[in-house]
């Protein structure tokens, strides 16, 4: 029954399964769930997600508002918003700021989960939520609710409008200024990350933004970068002009001649290849190194001590993607570790 279920959350919502969802799956219909009900099968999916999660989109929208100069209302969506942290951190970034310059927003946050957004409505939430945000910063956005929890403020609550949509949906309420659409389409079969990118085509402005999570796959040719750093996941609607050069792959540290020959990966690979073979020492240590080429030093640390963990369980001739033995990868850790602490 599982496989049917399996079948039938890919062909509604696209997801795309590894041994760890797969488990996760029998556990969640262990509970009793109403495998009839789409709705209920949908709470599945859980959704990862805080406040100020993605600083910098906060300040792109806001350079948005900024050169907006139509009488409309600037608009965004955040798809697939889960809980609703992210619509309402949109609104702590652009309320006050629309107040002041005689503008409008309008805020759309959805998700496939109906409870997800009844809690989104609640618009209350626990430390988890918080954790990015200062204590001494919380006061002015939030009020103390019912022990340990907090509850955003007016005229903030009432900012985001909140709606159960499936991203392979029609949308009725488009075009929207801009898009957020982060962690979504990296959890989707291909067939299914088309649909969804071709239907945010047909809900932006002709020069609305979508901004993705590093991490989500590139939405393809119909689309051009439009980070002013050359970020590739901000993305606008492709016109006629030349696209920029794709991004450069991160440099990959010394390693044994086994794998000399393996092809560098780009950052989004590598995440895409963790999420199929989680348990993968290789991809790990990989994903360490280019997120390390990022500045994320904290983040890459934790990536390349998990693959230590992971490959020390390895006998030392076990091959590790085909690539390398794992004594070999042993050995390429241990010296690219050397060279940079």
């Amino acid at each position: 029954m599982s496989r049917e279920i399996q079948s039938l959350l890919t062909q509604k919502l696209g997801v795309r399964w590894n041994e760890d969802r797969l488990r996760d799956l029998d556990q969640f219909l262990a509970r009793g769930v109403d495998r009839a009900d789409t709705d209920a099968l949908a709470d599945f999916m859980n959704g990862e997600t805080y406040f100020f999660r993605y600083p910098a989109y906060l300040a792109v929208l806001e350079a948005g508002l900024d050169r907006h100069t139509a009488e409309r209302p600037f608009r965004i969506w955040c798809a697939a918003c889960s809980s609703g942290e992210e619509a309402y951190s949109v609104a702590f970034a652009l309320l006050d700021q629309a107040e002041r310059t005689g503008k409008q927003v309008d805020i759309v946050g959805s998700d496939v989960r109906p409870r997800a957004i009844a809690a989104a409505r609640s618009a209350v939430y626990g430390p988890w939520s918080l954790r990015n945000l200062a204590p001494a910063d919380r006061p002015r956005r939030f009020e103390p609710w019912n022990g340990e929890t907090w509850r955003v403020r007016e005229p903030y609550r009432s900012a985001p409008r909140f709606v159960v949509r499936n991203l392979l949906d029609a949308v009725v309420d488009a075009p929207y200024d801009a898009i957020l659409l982060c962690n979504a389409t990296l959890y989707m079969e291909p067939f299914a990350a088309e649909r969804v990118y071709a239907r945010m085509e047909s809900c932006l402005q002709p020069e609305g933004l979508l901004l993705l999570a590093p991490t989500d796959p590139s939405p393809g040719a119909a689309w051009t970068s439009a980070g002013e750093d050359g970020a590739w996941s901000i993305f606008r609607r492709a016109t006629p002009r030349p696209e920029p050069p794709p991004p450069a792959a991160p440099r990959m540290p010394p390693r044994p001649t086994a794998v000399a020959s393996a092809p560098i990966l780009a950052l989004k690979e590598l995440r895409q290849r963790i999420f199929l073979e989680p348990e993968s020492p290789l991809w790990r240590f990989l994903n360490g190194v280019a997120l390390w080429e990022q500045g994320w030093l904290r983040r890459a640390d934790r990536e390349i001590e998990r693959a230590v963990q992971l490959a020390a369980e390895l006998a030392d001739d076990r091959s590790v993607a085909g690539l390398c033995s794992a004594a070999e990868l042993r050995t390429m850790i241990a010296q690219w570790r050397n060279r940079h602490g």
